[in-house]
């Protein structure tokens, strides 16, 4: 008989949140989700015009040593996005896909396909 695998309580939560988060879509009524993390949270939101058409409304969700960005490109589908270390400006993954912002401007691009554009967008005004 194998010995039981015995994770801390935290690792499971986060293994589990990360699992869902980057796997199942989020329907159009989702559930809530609660986060119990240290710190003050800053959240801002964020319009943007984007080069192909789409609008994104993005929810920035942003702590000391962690962020989140809640994009929406199609409306009623959110996608979550963490952040990741960047050069420059702030980057967010989830999956492939790739949002990175810098000043007023924001790139989306899909990182399966390396030779297509990235959408470029400016904060709406």
């Amino acid at each position: 008989m194998r010995p039981a695998l015995r994770w801390p309580a935290a690792w499971v939560r986060i293994a589990t949140l990360a699992w869902v988060l980057g796997t199942v879509p989020f329907p159009a009524s989702a559930a809530e989700i609660t986060l119990d993390l240290p710190g003050t949270l800053d959240r801002q939101s964020v319009s943007y015009a984007c080069s192909d058409g789409s609008a994104p409304k993005v929810v920035y969700y942003n702590l000391p040593d962690q962020s989140l960005a809640v994009v929406e490109i199609a409306a009623g589908k959110p996608r979550v996005y963490v952040s990741v270390l960047s050069a420059s400006g702030a980057k967010y993954v989830s999956g492939s896909s790739v949002f990175w912002t810098r000043g007023s401007r924001a790139d989306i691009l899909d990182e399966r396909k390396a030779d297509a554009p990235a959408v470029t967008c400016k904060v709406a005004r």
